[in-house]
């Protein structure tokens, strides 16, 4: 698949001239010597994310997952969609399923069986009606073997048809309390064109297939802007649809833009030639500074605490260092760790440092802060963990084994903010209680290579979600990515725990919502003696809106109803 994710200041220069263009100039009409009218043309509403999409649908075949992106909502659409406070609303479905009647069936023996009925009069980007096929079709596609289905929820459901086509019925291996809001941008299942895929998904081999010009330069979707022009390394420009299953946008274009360097997204937001940045394109540090200079005047600042900064350690065999297979190392590193100095160096103080890597806010968090095993900071019992390990300090003043080899992790970060200067504080602590760490910063495309991310030898800095079920698949068994899968899970470390592996299980699938509260909490609780990996801070999602732009919402998905933004001036 076409794959462009590059570096992006030759952007900066496309940008100032695609912002600056001014209306035509009036004269006299030809042979007439009437004034002409002046043609104002249509403001182009410029995004900027930090990194270039490998493909336009969320979750396509070599993507993965990650976060929400401004890109899926734009141009693709599902069953379903969270709004800015996560609450599934019917997308392309007229409805969505209700547990216990005829749209959600639980079987006898432990399936189950939901069903949609798809909005009437729906059209694919370039005007072919939409039919329930095409969802079947998606389902085929995402289910084949290293097509990407092995790390998320597909992998629970067992097949999908079309009785007619209006209708979609989903068929579930096993219970999934998530099964009635089958949200694209959350699980991955979409509708594909047959008109378009159908054919060389029968005829092509995997990688040809994979490398369809469809999921990249010629998408064609169902979302609210049509796919213009892919420029790649620089642009992708959209235009309304006026087919668009809530109406057609008010604003007519759109560009996205990928600013890897947070300070130069500032620059272009204070100087209006972004007008909206997403996606992590600005953090927390810059939103400071965004607030300042815009005052009460101009832009306005979405923050939203929807992530937790953790980290994962590493496994598996051919790449772990021996001591990590000790929990005590584990948890002395843990307690070497000063996350206070990292919330105080990074960001200004605000976010908190977090215990665990769900969200306070989740519904048996309160269950779980009982029972919790907490590392404060504290080198001197670090110490005393290693020494328990049978790791002692040499004459350099740092860890070493009885053969005298230094225990020596390395911290993987990318090479931006924040996560460069997070890295920077955490090894510094780490040394100064003993410990030989270093810090490799990788580029934001290297971090986006899944294989390459399951080679780090130490620990590996990383984002996810604070609600959901992130903080169980980044650890799951199931969610290990392999060659066999194309690397598409999210446990990049290799952790492996039945125990653990059973409450994941439980924890994604009980309809029983006390069930499914207790194996979050043992879930969390088990991590927390284990240490596998931990976590930092709560972190705020930034967005920012350039002035005379109206319509985003604080949240965890601010473009989901990115139709309805207008502008005010």
């Amino acid at each position: 698949m076409q794959n462009p994710r590059s570096i992006v200041c030759a952007a900066c220069a496309l940008l100032l001239a695609a912002c600056t263009s001014g209306p035509a100039a009036t004269g006299p009409a030809p042979g007439t010597g009437a004034p002409i009218a002046v043609v104002e043309p249509a403001r182009t509403l410029t995004i900027a994310m930090r990194d270039e999409p490998s493909a336009l649908p969320f979750r396509a075949l070599t993507f993965g997952g990650g976060s929400p992106s401004a890109q899926g909502f734009l141009f693709h659409a599902g069953l379903a969609l969270a709004d800015e406070r996560g609450v599934p609303q019917p997308q392309l479905a007229a409805d969505l399923p209700q547990l216990n009647t005829d749209s959600w069936q639980l079987l006898p023996d432990g399936r189950m069986q939901t069903t949609y009925h798809l909005r009437p009069g729906l059209v694919w980007h370039d005007g072919t009606p939409l039919t329930a096929g095409d969802f079947v079709l998606g389902w085929h596609v995402y289910s084949t073997p290293g097509f990407g289905a092995e790390d998320r929820p597909l992998t629970f459901m067992d097949g999908v048809t079309a009785p007619d086509d209006q209708t979609v019925v989903i068929h579930w291996k096993q219970s999934f309390p998530d099964a009635g809001a089958t949200l694209y941008e959350r699980h991955g299942f979409a509708p594909l064109p047959q008109h378009i895929l159908a054919r060389p998904f029968a005829e092509q081999s995997s990688d040809s297939f994979a490398a369809n010009p469809w999921w990249t330069t010629a998408f064609v979707g169902l979302g609210p802007y049509r796919l213009v022009h892919w420029e790649p390394g620089a642009y992708i420009e959209g235009a309304a649809f006026e087919g668009y299953v809530f109406g057609r946008p008010h604003i007519d274009r759109v560009k996205l833009v990928w600013i890897s360097d947070a300070n130069t997204a500032v620059t272009h937001l204070l100087s209006g030639t972004v007008d909206f940045a997403t996606d992590d394109a600005i953090g927390f540090e810059q939103s400071l500074l965004l607030k300042r200079e815009w005052g009460d005047q101009g832009g306005k600042l979405l923050l939203t605490p929807s992530q937790t900064q953790m980290m994962q350690a590493q496994f598996r065999p051919e790449y772990t260092l021996p001591a990590l297979n000790d929990p005590r190392v584990r948890q002395a590193i843990l307690t070497a760790t000063d996350r206070q100095a990292v919330v105080e160096g990074v960001l200004n103080g605000e976010p908190a440092v977090a215990d665990t890597l769900v969200s306070t806010q989740l519904e048996f968090y309160p269950a779980l802060a009982q029972v919790l095993t907490t590392y404060p900071y504290d080198p001197a019992h670090a110490g005393e963990l290693m020494r328990a390990a049978g790791l002692t300090k040499d004459a350099t003043g740092f860890y070493a084994d009885s053969s005298g080899a230094h225990f020596s992790p390395e911290l993987w970060a990318v090479a931006a903010a924040p996560s460069d200067k997070i890295a920077a504080i955490v090894t510094d602590s780490w040394r100064r209680a003993g410990i030989d760490a270093t810090q490799r910063l990788i580029t934001p495309a290297q971090f986006q290579d899944r294989e390459l991310n399951t080679t780090f030898r130490g620990y590996r800095l990383v984002a996810k979600q604070a609600q959901g079920d992130s903080a169980f698949t980044a650890f799951a068994s199931s969610y290990i990515g392999t060659a066999a899968n194309r690397w598409m899970g999210t446990n990049y470390g290799g952790y492996s725990n039945r125990e653990f592996d059973r409450l994941t299980q439980l924890y994604q699938t009980s309809l029983d919502r006390a069930e499914h509260n207790q194996a979050g909490v043992a879930g969390m609780q088990l991590l927390s003696q284990e240490v596998p990996g931990f976590a930092l801070y709560y972190s705020y999602r930034v967005s920012a809106e350039g002035a005379g732009l109206t319509g985003p919402r604080a949240g965890t998905q601010e473009a989901w109803n990115i139709h309805e933004w207008q502008w005010t001036r």
